[in-house]
């Protein structure tokens, strides 16, 4: 399906992209690839996923008794938004040989052949002198839990995508944050915070908590552009990035974009980098009817749109966009934002 196109119903999907492991971003691929009902030709996923992948298909023991001490280690009261923010992270204690630092090549061959395992996780709590209380006593199971869900999220969503026979193709956050300038994709989609993988690439092999953190923080979810034509306005697929890394390119037209993370005021800083590169714009957003979203800064777009808008008296609607000569505009029937 090419970016803008109208489809009711559909026998394939050429793309595919998860942008970061947060559960609403990942958890519904894994049963479209399981089912055999659209064939998915390619899936695109995080860059950050290949650095660990293959530890989490076949060393996996390995993989959460290192997630497990990590985590006790962080301090009381972390998430894994928070422990991907941090500017200096702990140290990992009792583990040889740590990944943390360490440069390996990308190797796709090698993904692809972990990828093939089988079987599901087997995760015990651990024993001894820690036992099952001595855990729930530490006060970081919290964290534990969402680090294991996590890292299950990933295995599951590659795993998946592997078996439904599509192509899987890598993008990195990683090296735009470090100064590369994005590359890869397609003519119809391209990245714009993130650099397609290759066998010339390398991969930074961070330690089990801040993999799994960073592959779920929403700062690094990956953003895409379906590029300006002679014939079709421009879409940015913002997911729940702040638009911070990588670029946005101008436009005359009317410009489409997904509001980053429901419209949440986290990413406040999407809308002014979007404003400076756009004549005007049409903010579309998803969401459930939070009473914390969307924030002031979304509110603040004359142009926006909702499939639900927070406490408002209608129903949930489909969002269809007409394109123009001048960009986009809303189809006849589409309700504007009334969020309250």
């Amino acid at each position: 399906m090419l970016p803008g196109q109208v489809v009711e119903e559909t026998s394939k999907i050429d793309v595919v992209v998860c942008t970061h492991a947060d559960a609403d971003h990942a958890e519904g691929l894994i049963g479209l690839f399981e089912s055999s009902f659209v064939p998915v030709h390619e899936v695109w996923l995080p860059g950050r996923w290949a650095s660990r992948i293959v530890d989490l298909c076949r060393n996996q023991e390995k993989f959460f008794e290192e997630l497990f001490w990590a985590a006790r280690k962080a301090p009381q009261g972390m998430d894994l938004e928070k422990i991907a923010n941090q500017e200096k992270r702990p140290d990992v204690p009792n583990i040889d040989d740590s990944p943390e630092h360490k440069i390996v090549k990308f190797n796709h061959g090698q993904i692809e052949d972990a990828l093939e395992c089988e079987g599901e996780f087997e995760l015990d709590y651990p024993s001894g002198p820690l036992s099952l209380l001595h855990w729930v006593a530490a006060g970081f199971q919290a964290l534990w839990i969402e680090a294991v869900e996590t890292a299950v999220r990933i295995r599951s969503v590659a795993r998946a995508a592997h078996h439904h026979g599509a192509r899987i193709r890598w993008f990195d956050f990683d090296k735009v944050k470090n100064g590369s300038a994005p590359s890869g994709g397609e003519a119809f989609l391209r990245p714009l915070n993130s650099v397609e993988l290759t066998e010339k690439h390398t991969l930074q092999m961070l330690d089990a908590l801040d993999f799994v953190a960073l592959s779920k923080a929403n700062r690094e979810s990956l953003v895409f552009l379906a590029p300006e034509t002679n014939s079709d306005s421009p879409v940015i697929f913002a997911a729940d990035s702040d638009l911070a890394c990588g670029g946005v390119p101008r436009s005359s037209r009317t410009l489409a974009v997904t509001a980053p993370h429901h419209g949440s005021e986290a990413n406040k800083e999407a809308y002014s980098i979007v404003s400076k590169a756009a004549k005007s714009v049409i903010w579309v957003r998803s969401d459930g009817n939070y009473k914390q979203r969307p924030g002031q800064s979304f509110l603040g777009e004359a142009t926006r749109v909702c499939t639900l808008c927070r406490n408002g008296s209608v129903s949930k609607q489909p969002v269809r966009l007409d394109d123009s000569p001048s960009g986009w505009g809303l189809a006849p029937g589409v309700r504007t934002c009334i969020c309250k």
